[in-house]
Order: C-alpha cells, then structure tokens, then sequence
C-alpha cells in the first residue's frame, strides 16, 4: 500500500493526466458512432489534444477566468472605442483552439488537421454563425464573410457572436424591439456588396461581445409582430473604410460561470447590417445557430461532467483513509458508481442528438428532423441540469482548487440558462404525434 503521509495521497488530483486516454466512454462513444478508418484518424488528435488540455489548457483556463475581460470604453483622447482587453493566457487559449487543433475551421473546411472532410468540431458561436450563413446567407454575402469565420490562422480569423436577448425577450424571442430600416442610399460600385439596413435597438446579453461578426434578429419598419415580423442580420464590428459600426458596449456582465468570455450589453445606434436569407424567415433561419448552440453547450456541460467526475476518481483511488482508498469503501464505490451512470447517460444522449444533426444534414429525413426538434432542447435542458448535480457531488475537498470552482460554476450557470429553455422541450415533446417514436 502507498505511504498516506506521503503529499500526492493526501490530496490525489489530475495533473498531468491525458484527458482523452484517461476517458475510456469517450473512447467506446467514438468507436460506436464513427468509421474504423475515421477513428483510427482520431487517434492522435484526439491524444494529442488531451495531453494539451491537461498539461496547457488547464492553467490557462485558471487565469483567464480569474483575470476576466476588461471593457475600455474610451481611448486617451476621450473618443469611443469599446474595447474588449483579454489576459494573455485568453489569447494563448484561443491560439490552441482555433489555429494549433483548427477548432471552427474543420466544421466547415475539409483538409483541417488532414481530415479529408469536414468534422464536427466546434467552438460555439464561430461554428454556429457560420454554420447559419452556409444554409441561409446569399452566395456574394458567402463569399464575403465565411472565409474569415473559417480562417486557420488567428490572423486572418473573425470570430461569431449572437446578439439576440433583449430585456422583454429572452426565450419570448417575438418580443423583440430591435427595429431594422432600409438604407435609402448606398454608395457603392455595381456588383459591390454593401449593407443595405440600418439597426436601432438594446441587446441585453451579447455573448462574445467582442466578435468580429454579429448575427442578430430586428424587426423591419412595418412588419408584423411576433416571431414571424423578424428578420435576420449580420453586423460587421469592423466597417470597409476601417471605422467601427455603429454600436455601444454598456458593460460586460458578472456572469457565475465562463467569466473569461466577454458577454455584454450592447445598445445599436443604427448600426449597418446584412441581410441574411429571406426577410420573412429570420427567426427560422436564427434556429440554425440556436440550435446548433444549444447541442454545443450541452456537450460544454458534458465536458464539466467528466471533469469533475474525473477528479473524483483519481482522488478516491488515491486518498488512504482508515487503511485503504477512498475508492476501496462501499459507500465512496457507490457514490462514483452514481455519478458514472449519470455522465455515461448524459454523454449517449449528447452523442445520439449530434449523429441525429449529422443525419439531418446530409439526408433531410422529415422524421429526424422532427425528432431533433425534441432531442435538441431536451438535450440542453436535460444535461446541464444533471450536469449541476455531477459537477456539485464530483467535486474533491479542495474547494479552493480552480478548476472545482470554475467546473462548478460552469455547471450551476449553465443548468440555471437551461431551466427556461424546459417549457419549449416539454411543448415540443407534447406537440409530436406518437408514430414518431415506434421505429425508437
């Protein structure tokens, strides 16, 4: 048996741990759901990606969330500049994410990391906005703008964000006051793409404030009200002559979990936008990225899951209390056997709902698509809420350890966004006729 004096048994944790070989359920869902020549071609991205998380990431992480964003709203001259400032180690993050493992980019580019095609393989908001524009955006307004959302280099890379909760609206999206009108004249070249609306209106929490481009809902002067008078827009920050759009940043928010990514509140001062897809369509076509974020954070909460478990684990296993491991006493073996049935449960059900989005997207088959219109608010409802009991019940006695605070808070903020999100999930489900389900 170990020495328990010795210092590593006194409190067992997870560093220097390969993240991915040290999941063996990630490694069956992989085998299960993907080719053998694809998860064979995982491998060494997905090890190399683990011992990177572990041994980088981690303490990245810890200082960007506990040095988060800054908003410098003004520059010495007193002009306005709404600047969002990082800590470096944000930076160094975003670096590994988008350019190192090409994170956005391999969604939509086949040839990232030598996949010869595309790969599901997201950061939210980038992934999502450029996922919406593929499937509703014009070709010219294609050309133009998915290049930068799907760049390998951070150089040349533009980030996604979603302007779409408002103070009278947050799931009640119809509510909307955000008021959209027609730019009567145009300067431009024949052929040259310019934007053709003005927007006027608060935004009450901008996720990823700081984006380069900004898909958003405003309703046209006159159109109907609700859902259906909505229309989609994409908001450049930056303008073609080099000026910033017309749009202030109030503050950013005090958020309980991922501090270190910016959200804010924005109000549009006749800020120049895009048009995206039909007029009329705009909060179908919003779904697209909703949607999409919704399975995304889903598989965050899932990630925070593991995590906590994880830690857990190798405390239990490690830890000599009364003689032996924690591991090694009924009630400690029942209680990981617990929350190991919770994570695999929620980690299938993540997994199905995004091979069911892949299915949709390649084959349109009307019964899926009906059935990702159940799975995928009950997968962000459901996940996140258990996500809080793992993340609440996994968590080792070091509370001042910071990936237990930041994978706690993680799990508590995402659980409380997923609780309003429960009502249009149980509507959803009431709503489809029971043939749906007799081939399940």
């Amino acid at each position: 048996m170990s020495n328990p004096l010795d210092p590593t048994n006194l409190m067992p944790d997870t560093g220097g741990i390969n993240f991915y070989t040290a999941d063996p359920d990630l490694a069956f869902l992989l085998q299960r759901h993907l080719s053998e020549e694809d998860n064979e071609r995982a491998q060494p991205i997905l090890t190399a990606m683990g011992a990177v998380a572990s041994r980088q990431m981690d303490r990245l992480a810890d200082l960007a969330n506990r040095q988060g964003p800054m908003l410098v709203q003004f520059d010495k001259r007193g002009q306005r500049v709404d600047e969002v400032v990082f800590h470096p180690a944000y930076h160094e993050l975003e670096r590994i994410a988008y350019q190192d493992f090409a994170i956005a980019a391999c969604s939509h580019r086949a040839g990232a990391l030598g996949w010869p095609d595309r790969v599901p393989q997201p950061v939210t908001m980038t992934d999502a906005l450029a996922r919406a524009l593929e499937r509703c955006a014009s070709e010219p307004l294609k050309r133009r703008f998915l290049p930068a959302l799907t760049a390998l280099t951070l150089d040349n890379l533009q980030q996604g964000a979603m302007f779409l909760t408002e103070k009278q609206g947050g799931s009640d999206v119809g509510q909307t006051s955000t008021v959209a009108r027609r730019r009567t004249s145009i300067d431009s070249s024949p052929g040259e793409l310019q934007p053709e609306w003005a927007l006027w209106g608060d935004k009450w929490f901008c996720s990823n404030v700081s984006a380069g481009l900004i898909l958003t809902l405003a309703r046209p002067e006159g159109a109907p009200a609700g859902t259906r008078g909505l229309g989609l827009f994409l908001v450049p920050k930056i303008l073609d002559d080099g000026t910033r759009n017309a749009y202030t940043i109030h503050r950013l928010k005090d958020k309980l979990g991922t501090r270190s990514l910016a959200t804010g509140e924005v109000t549009l001062h006749g800020a120049l936008a895009y048009q995206v897809g039909s007029l009329e369509r705009g909060f179908v076509q919003m779904t697209e990225m909703i949607n999409c974020t919704r399975i995304w954070a889903a598989i965050g909460s899932l990630a925070a899951m593991r995590r906590s478990f994880l830690e857990a684990l190798v405390h239990a296993r490690g830890r000599v209390v009364f003689g032996r491991t924690l591991a090694e006493h009924p009630l400690m073996r029942r209680q990981l056997v617990d929350l190991l049935v919770e994570l695999e449960g929620c980690a299938a059900l993540a997994f199905e709902t995004a091979a069911l989005l892949e299915r949709v997207d390649r084959h349109g088959a009307e019964e899926d698509r009906r059935l990702l219109r159940i799975l995928t608010p009950l997968c962000k409802y459901y996940i996140p809420k258990r996500g809080e009991y793992v993340t609440l019940d996994g968590r080792a006695p070091a509370m001042s350890s910071c990936w237990t605070w930041l994978v706690l808070s993680i799990g508590r903020a995402r659980a409380r966004h997923s609780w309003g999100r429960c009502t249009s999930a149980c509507n959803l489900w009431s709503s489809q006729p029971l043939p749906l389900w007799r081939s399940r």
